[in-house]
């Protein structure tokens, strides 16, 4: 598995939306120059009450995607890849 995030900071001039669309876009084209095709399940979930999660399925899998957007704190953009080939093969796909 790999999991990283961006924070905010008291510094920061983008806004928590921008950076998660920005970033979001980074790892898609990042993905596509490796291979992999990304695509967004249906199902949005909440993360406690201060945030969001996408899931995307990526192809060739099994493999998956789980962008998140969390406003505690200033703001966190988290990022997780699941999948045998991300170090962890329990994606469930």
């Amino acid at each position: 598995m790999i999991n990283f995030s961006l924070s905010l900071t008291s510094e920061s001039t983008i806004t928590l939306t921008s950076l998660s669309e920005t970033a979001l876009q980074a790892v898609v084209n990042a993905l596509a120059q490796s291979g992999y095709t990304a695509n967004q399940d249906d199902i949005t979930e909440a993360i406690g009450e201060h945030g969001f999660g996408q899931q995307y399925h990526l192809e060739p899998g099994p493999a998956t995607l789980t962008a998140a957007r969390k406003t505690e704190d200033r703001g966190i953009v988290q990022f997780v890849l699941a999948g045998e080939k991300f170090g962890h093969g329990g994606c469930g796909r």
